[in-house]
C-alpha cells in the first residue's frame, strides 16, 4: 500500500477509534441491556438482524434464529437487512459453505437494504458492529429498540461481531460461531422469561 493512502486512511481509523470509545462509553449501557431487549420481546415480536451488507452476518442470524425458532415452535418474525443500498447480492461462497457447517443455508439469500418502514415493524433490531450502529444513528431516530447482538456472547472482551468478509472460510466460522452462541443465550434468557 503507498504511504499516502495509508495516512489518509489514518484519519479515518482515528475518527473511527475516537467513536467507538465514546459509544463504549456513553451508549454501551442501551445497546448492552439484556434487560431492555427482554422488555422489548413477545412471543409474537418481529426481530431483525442488520449488518453493513446483508450477505454475510445478518442473513446467517436471521436464518439460524428462524431455524431455531421452528424447533422451539416460537411464533416470532425474522428479517435481516443491511445499509448498502445496492439489493439483490449474494451471499459469497465461503458464507454459503460456512453456513452449512451450523445446518444453515444461504445459498437462496439474497441481500435487502434497510428501510423506515421495516424498522418501525421492528420490536427488536440486533447490530453486529459499533460502525453499524453509527450508521444507524446517522440515518434513524428511535435507538431504544437497537442492541449490538454481541450482547448475548460476551466470550471476549469485544462487544461486536467482526464482518468476514473478504477473509479466509476461517473468518467466516468464527463469526457464525459467536452469532450462534449469541442466539442460543438470547434464546435461553427468553425461555427464562417467558416462565
Amino acid at each position: 500500500m503507498p504511504i499516502y493512502q495509508y495516512y489518509q486512511g489514518g484519519k479515518k481509523r482515528i475518527w473511527v477509534t475516537f467513536k467507538r470509545l465514546n459509544l463504549r462509553t456513553v451508549d454501551s449501557q442501551n445497546l448492552l441491556n439484556k434487560r431492555k431487549v427482554i422488555q422489548y420481546y413477545s412471543t409474537s415480536a418481529q426481530i431483525m438482524f442488520l449488518c453493513l451488507g446483508n450477505i454475510c452476518r445478518s442473513p446467517m442470524a436471521e436464518h439460524y434464529l428462524k431455524q431455531k425458532t421452528k424447533e422451539q415452535d416460537l411464533a416470532l418474525t425474522i428479517s435481516s437487512a443491511g445499509f448498502i443500498p445496492k439489493e439483490g447480492r449474494k451471499s459469497p461462497k465461503l458464507a454459503i459453505e460456512a453456513g452449512k457447517k451450523f445446518d444453515v443455508d444461504l445459498s437462496n439469500h439474497r441481500s435487502l437494504k434497510v428501510t423506515q418502514s421495516m424498522i418501525e415493524d421492528s420490536d427488536i433490531i440486533f447490530i453486529m458492529d459499533l460502525d453499524n450502529y453509527l450508521k444507524f444513528k446517522q440515518n434513524y431516530k428511535d435507538l431504544n429498540h437497537v442492541f449490538l447482538l454481541k450482547t448475548f456472547n460476551q466470550s471476549n472482551k469485544s462487544v461486536e461481531i467482526k464482518d468476514p468478509y473478504g477473509g479466509k472460510k476461517q473468518d467466516y466460522m468464527n463469526t457464525y460461531k459467536e452469532i450462534t452462541i449469541a442466539i442460543d443465550n438470547f434464546l435461553t434468557e427468553v425461555e427464562k422469561y417467558e416462565s
